[in-house]
């Protein structure tokens, strides 16, 4: 759900310029924005427990508000959004030993500045425990998360590379 109202608010605001803060009309959107999402969720009876689904709401809203604060904060150094989930089919990716596979995905958000050099995200609704093991000396936990060099390799196909590598990270929600 929270996938979903960010990929509706960001896609929203294409007009955004770089280091922007969000306007005060697609703050109000938010929470529009949310009610929507979570009608349609409460619709397909995929919610469980209402007592349970309640505090959810409550827990849901109050990060996605967070959220936009946060971006506000990250974006002022000069970016902007360049597309909330792009999809990518049939990337070819070489490992040092020569052989090649193909992936598929879909990248939560790619932002840009005004030199073009790209920015990943990735959101992550859920528990960061998991991802400990990753360190700035090693970022994929020895290949156990490819996640996010793989993202990279997709932004850059789709967009071409910017001055500076791409920066590709978890924005844990």
């Amino acid at each position: 759900l929270q996938h979903a109202v960010l990929e509706r608010l960001v896609t929203e605001w294409s007009a955004a310029g770089f280091g922007e803060p969000w306007p005060d009309e697609l703050v109000a959107r938010l929470d529009e924005l949310i009610d929507e999402e979570f009608a349609r969720a409460e619709a397909t009876a995929v919610v469980g427990l209402k007592h349970s689904w309640n505090r959810q709401k409550i827990r849901m809203r109050s990060d996605l508000r967070h959220w936009i604060l946060r971006d506000n904060k990250l974006r002022a150094d000069g970016w902007k959004p360049l597309r909330a989930e792009l999809r990518f089919r049939d990337l070819e990716l070489r490992l040092p030993s020569g052989e090649v596979f193909h992936v598929n995905g879909s990248i939560d958000r790619v932002d840009t500045d005004r030199h073009s050099n790209l920015r990943v995200w990735d959101y992550k609704t859920g528990q960061s425990r998991n991802f400990s093991r990753l360190k700035q000396d090693n970022p994929t936990a020895s290949g156990r998360f490819l996640q996010l060099p793989i993202y990279a390799i997709a932004a850059e196909t789709s967009f071409g590379r910017g001055p500076l590598p791409t920066q590709a990270k978890y924005w844990f929600l």
